[in-house]
């Protein structure tokens, strides 16, 4: 899979919601660019998802 994706599910009749983030590609092209540690390309992908699922759920004119 190379395209970076965001799936939003439901289980309906139970309490249970989320989203299923895939950044391949973007996370590809900054790594690509700069030879960061291994411990930095971890963090850096954690917080570009976390970014992609705060941006998703949050109300705001504008951009992040």
């Amino acid at each position: 899979m190379s395209a970076d994706t965001l799936q939003r599910f439901l289980f309906e009749n139970e309490d249970v919601r989320g989203d299923l983030v895939h950044l391949n590609k973007s996370l590809q092209t900054i790594l690509q660019q700069h030879q960061y540690p291994d411990m930095v390309s971890k963090i850096l992908a954690q917080t570009l998802v976390a970014s992609v699922l705060l941006t998703s759920t949050i109300k705001f004119k504008g951009t992040l």
